[in-house]
């Protein structure tokens, strides 16, 4: 059986738990928003016959310490916390939906520290619904059904910010632009009050 370590790391105004296991390249896996670390318990077994894998659960979630009330922090500064203390100096990044944010984030600041992003359902950072659109629920279902059924892509200035991130996010990862010309098929990142971040 693979030895799993463990540990807290501490990070500004906080504790971080994480756990690490195997050896080989590093492979940080970052959990959803609905979720702490132990989401990944099938991947992270699996993937440390091969793999350092690291997992650690965000700032509020989990065995992590919560956020101070109004005091701003980053995911992005806590994950550089969490790998230097598991001794971590690279990784793959395995992000679902916030921690496919993170992932992207961390990316883009800390690059020579990111082998590969590999992301489910990410979040783009910066990118905002209208207040319309936040009081939907499952509003970017029912506009690819509307789609499917005929429907045109719906175009703007959002779509274009969609645009534009995707466009750094693939020029992050290997210099060219990937995916889908279609608005529809863009990310969109819902305001969340957990990161403390200003958007």
């Amino acid at each position: 059986m693979t030895r799993i370590e463990s540990g807290l790391a501490e990070v500004d105004g906080g504790k971080l738990a994480w756990e690490s296991a195997g050896e080989g390249p590093g492979v940080a896996f970052l959990h959803p928003g609905l979720w702490d670390s132990r989401v990944w318990d099938e991947q992270f077994g699996v993937f440390s016959k091969t793999y350092r894998v690291l997992r650690h659960d965000f700032r509020g979630y989990g065995r992590s310490s919560r956020p101070e009330p109004g005091k701003p922090y980053s995911h992005v500064d806590d994950l550089e916390g969490v790998m230097d203390a598991a001794g971590v100096d690279r990784a793959a990044l395995i992000g679902n939906s916030m921690g496919g944010r993170v992932a992207i984030d961390f990316a883009l600041e800390h690059h020579s520290r990111v082998s590969a992003l590999v992301l489910a359902a990410p979040e783009l950072s910066g990118f905002e619904g209208t207040p319309e659109e936040e009081s939907e629920v499952g509003g970017g279902v029912r506009r690819r059904r509307a789609r499917d059924r005929g429907g045109g892509p719906r175009g703007g200035p959002r779509a274009r910010r969609g645009a534009s991130a995707a466009v750094a996010v693939g020029a992050a990862g290997d210099g060219r632009s990937r995916g889908s010309s279609d608005p529809a098929d863009r990310v969109r990142q819902y305001p969340r009050a957990r990161d403390g971040r200003e958007r």
